[in-house]
């Protein structure tokens, strides 16, 4: 499954489990951080869901080590992985971090604790989407929006609920709604990709671009993301080096 989109990797387990039916117990568990398997680019909500984009940010990984190395060894765990079984297997659906911290501090053979939801394939995806909507670093709208056409395309919840999953409103959920209704009759194979790609899709088709001020925000948002990540409280100080540099590159009338 290397490589592979949120798509696929959806289609994929979704026949899984249909096939096999889950046998393990629900609710509180204990198991070995390696037999805990981790596909991102399906269950972590900041992934575009695109392949080998795994959607992380590191800042929150060293600051789990450092809180992990500071604890008492008798007490070092976190909150419980949620996890969810396919054909026999778990697969980490909130909590990549929080493993990946383990193998490192404990060894993959630690034992730690899990907590094993039911339901659909979809009723995971949606939890790894509001469990990320919760925790102390927000969601960036860019993330945001790609949550929300995950939950569009895989049919997950009414437009109130995927707009409350994933903190968009109910105005852009109902495009993207009406962006899946367009793929499905366009490229009903199914293989949309990320929003940006099946904008693409659209556009291609002869649809229009009708949500350019969501999609306005979050390239502001985005830029400003990399600027603050690359120069941080010396943003300022940088600005004519910025400036002149987007000159070199769009040429000086561009800018003014």
């Amino acid at each position: 499954m290397n490589g592979a989109t949120f798509d696929i990797l959806f289609r994929q387990l979704a026949a899984r489990l249909e096939e096999v039916p889950s046998v393990k117990p629900l609710g509180a568990d204990r198991v070995a951080v390696s037999a805990v398997r981790a596909l991102p680019e399906l269950f972590a909500a900041r992934s575009s869901g695109r392949a080998r984009d795994r959607g992380c940010f590191d800042g929150h990984a060293v600051a789990l080590e450092r809180t992990l190395r500071a604890m008492p060894e008798s007490e070092r765990v976190f909150a419980p992985v949620i996890v969810f079984e396919v054909a026999g297997a778990d697969y980490c659906v909130d909590g990549h971090h929080r493993l990946a911290v383990y193998a490192k501090v404990l060894g993959p053979d630690s034992v730690v604790p899990v907590e094993r939801i039911g339901g659909t394939l979809g009723d995971a995806v949606a939890r790894s989407v509001a469990a990320n909507n919760v925790t102390f670093l927000p969601m960036r709208l860019t993330e945001r929006q790609e949550a929300a056409w995950k939950l569009v395309k895989i049919g997950q919840g009414s437009k109130r609920e995927q707009a409350a999953l994933s903190g968009m409103s109910e105005t852009f959920v109902a495009k993207l709604r009406r962006l899946r209704r367009c793929l499905e009759e366009s490229h009903p194979e199914g293989s949309w990709g990320s929003l940006w790609e099946a904008e693409k899709l659209s556009r291609g088709e002869g649809a229009e671009e009708d949500w350019t001020e969501e999609r306005s925000d979050a390239e502001i948002a985005e830029y400003e993301h990399r600027l603050r990540k690359a120069f941080g409280s010396k943003t300022h100080r940088r600005l004519p080096a910025i400036v002149a540099a987007m000159a070199n590159i769009v040429g000086p009338n561009a800018l003014w």
